[in-house]
């Protein structure tokens, strides 16, 4: 197949906002000792905050120990057609109240099943790290290329 058209472009923030808030997961990037660290993850998108869970492990770890991190979410129809967004932002360990908040927001995001988790609020709250990201800066772009057989 032969390129026809091609078209790249930068997403506005109204665009930007629309990625972030359709998206289910992105890919965190961190930075401590002198590695990096790339993970998948689930998260909401909250005003000026991404809300997010975890149990202990390498990510907490390094958000710990250098609390500035990026966040790349996309939007793919197929390989030439696409949206992709990074955020980056300072990571938050969220206690008691805000890590309450923070879990309310999650689970009224999460539609349907926030019923069914309530129950389980405090266990959940127990069990899990809850953190925010607050944004500091977002940059999108997007692909649209239309192909046509040789």
């Amino acid at each position: 197949m032969i390129p026809r058209h091609r078209h790249v472009g930068l997403l506005g923030p109204r665009e930007i906002r629309t990625v972030l808030e359709n998206a289910q997961t992105g890919h965190l990037g961190c930075w401590a000792h002198g590695e990096g660290y790339v993970v998948p993850i689930t998260f909401v998108v909250d005003g000026n905050w991404i809300y997010g869970h975890t149990g202990m492990g390498k990510k907490i770890e390094m958000m710990r120990t250098n609390p500035n991190v990026c966040l790349q979410v996309e939007e793919m129809q197929s390989r030439t057609q696409w949206k992709s967004v990074i955020v980056w932002g300072k990571f938050v360990e969220l206690k008691d109240e805000r890590a309450a908040e923070a879990m309310r927001v999650m689970l009224n995001k999460v539609g349907g099943r926030a019923s069914s988790l309530e129950s389980d609020f405090a266990a959940l709250l127990e069990e899990s790290i809850l953190y925010g990201i607050e944004i500091s800066k977002t940059t999108g772009r997007w692909e649209d290329s239309q192909y046509f057989p040789a």
